[in-house]
């Protein structure tokens, strides 16, 4: 299959500045590098349009099926920039890797030049449209297959979630005589537990990386404190890392911004995060589990505490402060309780986690496909011509439902942020 540059086959516009306050109600969807970012009631692009990260989420690449204003983080092509099919396009950035190139020594970004010499697959027109068509039928029943799956592991986290707080807030003996906690959305609790606030168990820590080559961790409203590598992140990266907050096993991590959401766990990892994060480590006259806190502080129960200390005019930008934190109330058992109580956790969530971690493993898996399909299809390695011109063309609109499902279920990562 012949190969050409981008340059001489589609042309990467620029995005415009639109803040937030300067945005009118509308309904026409504000694209950026990470997807959309909101509504406005003007357009920037003509019918449909393919966005392309240019900072941030630098060369991710989105399909809309109608007119949208591309702010300025992001590259777009329309019909004005292109004569070929842009659904055909669309599947042809997608498979050229247009996420490994930059040249900036920054913040990374994709530039525009290396972007337009890049070497793309092309055909005829008629091709275009059948490859399109074979595409769209395939990634929607790929779409769907990734949805009922990620639908599974939804529900089985839920049912975790549910064991969890379960056991978390009842004692080892069961039966034993219980007391009003006197805490909000905790109702009672054994009698011989303790009650104590945040500051007499956890005390805040401040070492900062002095070569930010350590590695990124990233808060995970699912699995806690993880490295960044083993997660799909997408968010603006820092220019440095010199100066964020450096993390040891045992630390405990919060999101200040979302904390009523789960943004926080114990680590069990060393490295670095943002350093507008709390990090805080276990005094020692605390004589406290970790296992056990991370189940108690991720637990249901608590999120109504975070919620309630957490301070801001809109929910999604409630911040939980130190001194907030500090003067949470925490129902700890005593230590061998906390550890059998951990124990139990540990025993009864088990098949729930081998089943989430398999339904993971398929969702991965048929990512990976995907991404194998559309480049042996866009480079002509598997000819589908033939097959494609029996097949039903896919209404852009359903597609795009079911892709915004398929892209609301891989983030499970609460809204994380780099500082700079």
């Amino acid at each position: 299959m012949e190969e050409r540059r981008l340059k001489t086959v589609a042309k990467l516009r620029y995005g415009d500045a639109l803040p937030k306050e300067k945005r009118s109600s509308g309904t026409t969807p504000v694209m950026g590098s990470n997807g959309q970012v909101g509504l406005h009631a003007e357009a920037n692009t003509s019918g449909k349009t393919i966005v392309v990260g240019r900072k941030g989420s630098f060369g991710k690449v989105r399909f809309v099926p109608s007119s949208a204003f591309v702010i300025d983080t992001a590259y777009f092509i329309d019909s004005r920039s292109t004569s070929c099919d842009l659904r055909w396009l669309y599947y042809v950035l997608t498979s050229i890797g247009l996420d490994t190139i930059t040249r900036d020594t920054g913040v990374p970004g994709l530039s525009r030049e290396l972007a337009h010499n890049a070497m793309v697959p092309v055909c005829n027109p008629a091709d275009e449209v059948l490859i399109s068509r074979y595409l769209d039928n395939a990634e929607l029943r790929i779409a769907r297959a990734i949805q009922a799956r990620s639908e599974v592991a939804m529900l089985l986290r839920e049912a975790r979630s549910t064991m969890i707080n379960e056991l978390v807030l009842k004692g080892e003996v069961r039966g034993a005589p219980t007391v009003d906690s006197g805490i909000p959305g905790i109702d009672r609790i054994p009698g011989d537990w303790n009650l104590m606030r945040a500051k007499y168990v956890w005390s805040p820590t401040n070492v900062r990386s002095r070569a930010g080559d350590e590695e990124r961790l990233s808060v995970s409203s699912v699995s806690g404190v993880v490295p960044r590598s083993w997660k799909k992140v997408t968010m603006f990266e820092a220019s440095s890392y010199v100066g964020h907050k450096v993390v040891e096993p045992g630390n405990l991590v919060i999101n200040s911004l979302w904390a009523w959401a789960t943004g926080l766990g114990v680590s069990q990892h060393h490295g670095i995060v943002s350093p507008v994060y709390g990090v805080f480590e276990l005094r020692p006259e605390a004589r406290s589990d970790l296992v056990y806190l991370d189940y108690l502080l991720r637990s249901n129960a608590m999120q109504w505490q975070f919620r309630v200390h957490s301070k801001g005019i809109w929910k999604s930008r409630l911040q939980l402060s130190d001194d907030a934190f500090f003067r949470m109330v925490l129902p700890l058992p005593p230590l061998s309780e906390q550890r059998a109580i951990a124990q139990e956790i540990a025993a009864r969530t088990s098949d729930l986690d081998k089943a989430v971690a398999a339904a993971e493993r398929e969702i991965s898996l048929l990512r990976e496909y995907r991404i194998r399909l559309i480049a042996d299809v866009v480079t002509g390695k598997k000819d589908v011509r033939a097959e494609a011109a029996s097949l039903p063309d896919v209404d852009p609109l359903e597609l795009a439902s079911v892709l915004s499902g398929v892209v609301s279920s891989e983030d499970e990562e609460v809204e994380d942020s780099d500082g700079d």
